[in-house]
């Protein structure tokens, strides 16, 4: 039922634009570790010249600091690691990285209100059963992920001259 909160259980919620999943715990003064597997089909799009996987695991309306996250996105595997660009949006502290068909996004002490999204690019032919979306995608979505890396290393070395400042 939607008001048992018994430790153990966990509701999943359809918002439109989000699913809310509440997992409900009675750990006190003590690590614990979550895992949340899951998987969503049609959350990929076969573009007319790419595939693009673009996804928000974690939303900024979580009111309490995570310890570490990792995330592992597991992609077709006729998808070749040469062909798999990957992106991290988040924090700065997190890492983006892929072995083989699967990317990977770790952060250590997530603080609360904070998102951690992902984006992926790969031959659309992994996406052969895909209901195809029209358009070009993949100019303009590199264009995009240079635009974002290009802001994070100006938030970095602007972050880097004020700890050089203070003295820290």
């Amino acid at each position: 039922s939607p008001g048992d909160k018994t430790p153990g259980r966990y509701t999943v919620i359809d918002q439109g634009d989000t699913i809310r999943i509440d997992a409900f715990h009675s750990t006190s003064d003590a690590q614990a570790t979550f895992v949340l597997d899951y998987e969503v089909k049609g959350a990929a799009k076969a573009w007319d010249d790419t595939g693009e996987f673009y996804w928000k695991f974690i939303g900024d309306r979580w009111d309490h600091s995570v310890g570490n996250v990792h995330i592992g996105v597991e992609f077709p595997g006729s998808i070749n690691e040469s062909d798999l660009k990957v992106w991290a949006h988040g924090p700065l502290t997190g890492v983006v990285s892929k072995s083989g068909s699967r990317m990977n996004l770790d952060v250590a002490d997530l603080p609360a209100y904070t998102f951690v999204e992902a984006r992926a690019l790969f031959p659309r032919e992994a996406l052969s059963h895909a209901t195809p979306t029209p358009g070009a995608r993949l100019e303009s979505a590199l264009a995009e992920e240079a635009d974002l890396a290009n802001t994070a290393n100006a938030t970095r070395r602007a972050a880097k001259t004020q700890l050089l400042l203070s003295g820290i």
